[in-house]
């Protein structure tokens, strides 16, 4: 898919990705500017966990996620399938652990307005899409 007046925005982006060390970052604008596509379009060939946030009671939700974590076979030592994350502490404790131990920026996760990964320092985040 070819984004129109979106090559800046995945410039920024590649530019965030290829940055020292482990990052946070946001990409945040209004309802249905195609914030989710860009970065499902943008992670395709990275190894990245992308999760959207649906509104679903938070099991549902961390359920989700778990399933999204698993698809790509990050932990090597849990089945999320039978034990899947119980709260968004064990959710983003375990990705930061997954971090640390992947090339830069392998794990992301997003919710209806934005997108954060885990990370253990932040930069100047992608500008508003």
């Amino acid at each position: 898919m070819t984004f129109v007046n979106r090559s800046e925005e995945l410039a920024e982006l590649d530019r965030w990705w290829s940055g020292p060390g482990a990052a946070m970052g946001v990409v945040w604008g209004r309802r249905r500017v195609g914030k989710s596509m860009l970065l499902r379009h943008w992670v395709r060939d990275k190894r990245a966990v992308f999760h959207v946030s649906r509104n679903r009671p938070e099991r549902d939700e961390l359920r989700s996620l778990s399933d999204a974590v698993a698809s790509i076979g990050m932990l090597p030592r849990r089945s999320l399938a039978d034990r899947p994350f119980h709260d968004w502490d064990d959710a983003f404790d375990v990705l930061a652990a997954l971090a640390e131990h992947e090339p830069r920026g392998s794990t992301s996760s997003t919710t209806g307005n934005g997108w954060s990964p885990p990370a253990s320092r932040s930069r100047t985040p992608p500008r508003e899409c």
